[in-house]
């Protein structure tokens, strides 16, 4: 596994001088780019892939496991959701972060706030579960996980 620390200012976006509202992932993990034989860590095949322990990086000052999904398991299926897990965390600096490089939130819910972008939706869980905050990037094709993630 090759650990990284980056901070959200490496969220991949789609050419130079770009908006904020083409974000489309995080450092060197692509929506719809990223194939499933670049993934680092362990994975569990399936329709969607799990892959575990990818990355870290550094979120509102906080350290953060990167998770992937990808549709399908083939090596060439593409990555279709990333999700960064913060283990407990300060949700402010966290908001803090990810308004700095998306800008406002489009929707807002009880501890949650979304993004809706040109090449991704994200949500941030803001504490989570005893603390946890986490974030997922999402192909905004993908209604039913954006669905999912806006209910919990």
């Amino acid at each position: 596994m090759r650990a990284f620390f980056a901070t959200l200012a490496v969220l991949a976006v789609a050419g130079c001088g770009s908006s904020s509202k083409d974000y489309n992932g995080i450092g060197q993990w692509v929506l719809l780019e990223t194939e499933l034989a670049e993934a680092e860590g362990a994975c569990t095949p399936g329709e969607i892939t799990f892959c575990s322990h990818a990355d870290s990086v550094n979120l509102g000052g906080q350290a953060a496991t990167v998770n992937l999904y990808f549709k399908g398991s083939a090596p060439t299926d593409k990555l279709v959701e990333i999700e960064l897990a913060a283990r407990s965390c300060d949700p402010t600096q966290v908001a803090n972060a990810l308004a700095g490089f998306l800008g406002p939130p489009d929707a807002r819910g009880d501890k949650r706030l979304f993004w809706q972008g040109k090449r991704a939706f994200v949500s941030g869980k803001l504490p989570g579960r005893a603390g946890r905050c986490t974030v997922n990037f999402v192909t905004p094709e993908d209604q039913k996980r954006i669905d999912e993630l806006r209910a919990e």
